[in-house]
């Protein structure tokens, strides 16, 4: 299958979509009839595409979105995969975009102003500029960077996979305010789940791989009784000689991959060396590891500090932690208090949140505080402003109530 991406054009404002964004696919059989694309015929087609695994995921979402198209009728397309580790954004697909709204699409304040308190809605339903309970000129995001350039109308949508786990984010623009229709957020919202699971790391192995990319040192973790893969290492020493000195580690990893399906911690190995570690678990049971050695420990925390984060962080109390480290509790009061400190954290939930995040623990955190299952906190409220002028407003005309999500995980 011969797969290529649309290329930008140059337009009005610098830009514009290529012909196949701007073709007509509706045949109009007779006076006031016309007969549109099939939206299960079009979710047969994408969900072919999908699994299509001689092609590279950018290729395929390529691919979809162009068949796609003739029902969706947008001028534009973006896709992001979230790094299950960190919860960070990478673009993985864009066409259509005028080069103004890159930069935005990809920074924090998109994250801020539109991912967060809209592409979180229930059941990972898409989002249109209609759907919501503002005027567009409202929306600080529309009246700042999409009205400017003709964009009248967009979706943005969650993409979730096994367990509904997020794994990325579609975003779409057009500068017609009947689109996308009912029938194309119907498809959209269809078609998250079958893009969710395409470009999840634990289904792709691809995908697994370049979370691997910056790491010096890269094992896979095969079934139970396989040998372990070294994938990539400095060179420096043989691969039994790295396999022994990592056998602690592979041991702590082995017991805990059945709780999490990406995790990042630190390791000392038997020489004093500091790593930062970052997993992922494949559904075939696989684990890839990626270790990168560090010059020194984060915040200047000390072995026993870390030692009582892991255990502050997993849930004991004052009391759990001294019995497990053998110490008092007065011991371990003025290690917390030094942790908060280092973490300039007001309390122990926000350190523990930080630690988490950041990879400060000496172990996989539990799946239940783990970043790669997330808690459900309340939608973020987007960021409204005062009702722009009249003339900007009048761009769509439209205003009508709707629905909404936040990360949710395995």
């Amino acid at each position: 299958m011969a797969i290529a991406a649309r290329p930008v054009r140059p337009g009005r404002f610098g830009w514009q979509p290529p012909p196949s964004a701007r073709r007509s696919d509706i045949t109009v059989t007779k006076p006031g009839t016309r007969s549109a694309p099939s939206v299960l015929g079009t979710l047969a087609t994408v969900a072919e595409i999908a699994t299509s695994s001689r092609a590279r995921i950018e290729e395929r979402i390529a691919a979809i979105l162009d068949a796609a198209h003739p029902v969706v009728r947008v001028d534009g397309w973006m896709v992001w995969s979230v790094d299950p580790v960190t919860g960070r954004r990478r673009r993985l697909y864009a066409s259509g975009y005028p080069e103004p709204l890159m930069g935005y699409l990809d920074g924090p304040a998109f994250e801020l102003e539109v991912v967060a308190p809209f592409s979180h809605a229930p059941a990972g339903w898409p989002a249109r500029v209609r759907d919501q309970p503002y005027a567009p000129a409202e929306l600080r995001c529309m009246s700042d960077h999409y009205l400017p350039l003709g964009f009248v109308e967009g979706c943005v949508a969650p993409l979730a996979s096994t367990g509904g786990r997020c794994t990325g984010f579609l975003d779409c623009i057009a500068s017609s305010p009947s689109h996308p229709s009912d029938d194309a957020r119907d498809l959209l919202a269809a078609m998250a789940g079958i893009l969710g699971r395409m470009i999840d790391p634990a289904h792709e192995r691809a995908q697994a791989a370049a979370l691997m990319l910056d790491e010096a040192i890269v094992l896979e973790l095969g079934a139970p009784g396989a040998p372990v893969e070294v994938v990539r290492a400095p060179g420096t020493e043989t691969d039994e000689a790295l396999l022994d000195r990592c056998a602690s580690l592979l041991a702590l990893v082995d017991a805990t991959a059945a709780t999490w399906w990406a995790a990042q911690f630190l390791w000392e190995d038997r020489d004093g060396v500091w790593h930062r570690c970052r997993c992922v678990r494949r559904t075939d049971r696989e684990v890839l590891v990626g270790l990168s050695p560090i010059a020194a420990r984060p915040y200047g925390l000390s072995r026993r500090e870390l030692e009582v984060l892991t255990l502050v962080a997993g849930g004991a109390s004052n009391e759990d932690v001294a019995r497990a480290l053998v110490v008092t509790v007065r011991t371990v009061k003025a290690h917390v208090e030094h942790i908060l400190e280092k973490l300039d954290a007001p309390g122990r939930t926000a350190a523990t949140t930080r630690a988490i995040e950041e990879g400060l623990l000496l172990r996989p955190p539990t799946a239940a505080a783990s970043h790669s299952r997330p808690p459900t906190p309340a939608r973020p409220v987007p960021n409204v402003r005062a009702a722009a002028p009249l003339a900007i407003r009048d761009l769509s005309g439209m205003d009508v109530p709707a629905p909404m999500w936040r990360r949710t995980g395995r």
